[in-house]
């Protein structure tokens, strides 16, 4: 069950985010309604002031502390201290550059509008530092020094994700990028903000497939058991001059993809292999494993430890990078956070009955993946989120135990009725939505894979979208989500409040409060023409 002091900050956090969009959105649109020069950037500084005062204002209450009253002095200014008018005008110019000769009332009036997303960043991001600046502030005008935590929503980035959990001094300089949306949280320590839920595990979220720019050979490895901070800065070292991101090595007679990170004189890796001038990155590794050894996941583990992607002896392991040392960052109750799986009894049996599980997903995946790829693209869908397509051990086995406790049946006769070991997300239009369902299912029955079940439709109330679940020819049961766009938005927006709604122990009252508000959430998703309503 979340802690009081989590809602507070991820309420902190969302309201924050949303002003910050609100912020970029009408910036925007003065713009494109050619609105007066001081209009625009009046409006900008408006949601700056928004953004900073409601900060100072949660992060005093939290501090028990009045308000400094200074937060003014962040509106107008971006935060590297200019008129906000000077990035504004820098932004633009680098997507429209101002003519040499006298310039047209306004020169950024440009056709394609290209450069009002980066304006929409610029402006968000504006809104965001404000924000930071405001809560830094306030900790700083505190007698005593204070400290504070990264503060990460997932969905996330890798470089976000890679420094969540991290503890800073109030002075000292808060890591971000372009619109980035962590905020400051004061906390006491590290094991204050574990017992509040504050820190998030990161291996938890690559698991989830909640990083949004992992590729899936990054994952994979993760999944290996690599070290997270290496596989973050994998594709650092990697560009030639005029180049981005394309150094490339020959090995088994194959270009494959390398990076000189990690490769100077002091680092370890370098000690260690002193003739190898690069490192294969991952994805190559993935590569060669595949061509040469037939996917052998040994030999693939043995390439990531060679060129020092794995963590060495006496290293941290897989996500402690968040916290190395200091104890299991998942404690803290929050949503997503993984129940621990203990050794003995009905564990063991879950755990058993989930590695026999995804045994059987992976024996199919290859060829269940092909075959639904080509389905996607006969049918005009698209398939996303393939890289969190296998569910992991871990999170099979908690599923396991949860059902057997709840039912009273064997773990094996629970994991006979899971069928979402192998799942696959695809995205269609809303007015091609039913058309591309049945296609779907016709198409794949037609190859062998016969439907389990097909729902009849969306539900009036609650979860919207469509779960097939399918049999491989081989026999082995795996689920194909259709969604539109909006529906997925909402399905993984909502995911850590259903997770906190299906916790051991939540409230009964807090459940129902939960439940409402993803119920809320789906009601604002479009039906597909005409809806298939379920019962």
């Amino acid at each position: 069950m979340a802690s009081s002091r989590q809602r507070q900050a991820r309420s902190y956090h969302a309201r924050q985010a949303a002003i910050a969009a609100a912020g970029a959105r009408a910036v925007a649109a003065k713009i494109e309604q050619q609105a007066p020069w001081a209009e625009v950037v009046s409006s900008w500084a408006a949601y700056q002031l928004a953004a900073a005062t409601a900060s100072s204002r949660t992060i005093t209450q939290v501090l028990g502390a009045p308000p400094s009253g200074a937060v003014e002095l962040l509106a107008g200014v971006s935060s590297l201290g200019f008129d906000l008018a000077e990035p504004l005008i820098a932004t633009i110019d680098a997507r429209v550059p101002a003519p040499a000769e006298a310039m047209p009332s306004p020169w950024w009036d440009d056709d394609t509008s290209s450069f009002l997303r980066s304006v929409e960043l610029l402006v968000a991001s504006e809104i965001q530092d404000a924000s930071r600046a405001a809560a830094q502030l306030e900790m700083l005008a505190q007698p005593r020094p204070q400290e504070f935590i990264r503060l990460l929503v997932p969905p996330s980035c890798k470089r976000c994700a890679v420094l969540a959990g991290r503890i800073y001094r109030d002075m000292e300089p808060f890591d971000r990028h372009p619109g980035c949306d962590c905020e400051h949280w004061p906390v006491a320590s590290l094991d204050e903000a574990l017992a509040d839920g504050l820190v998030v595990d990161p291996m938890v979220l690559v698991e989830q497939g909640l990083i949004r720019d992992l590729s899936q050979s990054d994952r994979q490895a993760l999944l290996e058991g690599a070290d997270l901070s290496q596989i973050v800065n994998a594709t650092r070292g990697t560009s030639q001059p005029g180049i981005t991101n394309a150094l490339t090595t020959t090995l088994y007679g194959r270009r494959v993809k390398a990076t000189t990170f990690g490769t100077t004189k002091r680092a370890q890796w370098r000690r260690n292999n002193p003739s190898r001038p690069v490192r294969l990155r991952p994805e190559a590794i993935y590569r060669i494993v595949d061509a040469e050894f037939g996917g052998d996941r040994e030999q693939a583990r043995r390439l990531l430890g060679l060129y020092g992607w794995l963590p060495s002896a006496g290293a941290p392991g897989r996500g402690r990078s968040l916290a190395a040392g200091r104890g299991n960052a998942g404690r803290g109750g929050g949503p997503g956070a993984p129940r621990p799986v203990n050794a003995g009894g009905a564990d063991d049996d879950a755990r058993a009955a989930a590695r026999e599980l995804l045994r059987l997903a992976e024996s199919v995946e290859p060829a269940t993946t092909e075959m639904v790829r080509a389905t996607a693209a006969t049918v005009g869908g698209d398939l996303v989120r393939l890289d969190s397509r296998l569910k992991s051990l871990d999170s099979l086995t908690r599923k396991l135990i949860t059902q057997i406790g709840t039912s009273g049946m064997t773990a094996a006769d629970r994991a006979a009725e899971i069928k979402d070991a192998l799942r696959y997300t695809m995205v269609a239009p809303n007015e091609r939505y039913w058309q591309i369902v049945d296609q779907t299912v016709a198409v794949l029955s037609a190859a062998g894979y016969r439907p389990v079940k097909v729902p009849a439709g969306w539900r009036r109330e609650g979860y919207r979208g469509m779960n097939l679940a399918l049999r491989s020819p081989s026999g082995v049961t795996f689920e194909l989500q259709v969604h539109t766009a909006a529906s997925l938005a909402v399905a993984e927006a909502s995911h850590l409040i259903y997770e906190e709604a299906r916790a051991d122990g939540i409230a009964p009252a807090r459940r129902a409060e939960l439940e409402r508000k993803i119920i809320e959430m789906y009601l604002a998703v479009a039906m597909p023409d005409p809806p298939r309503w379920l019962p």
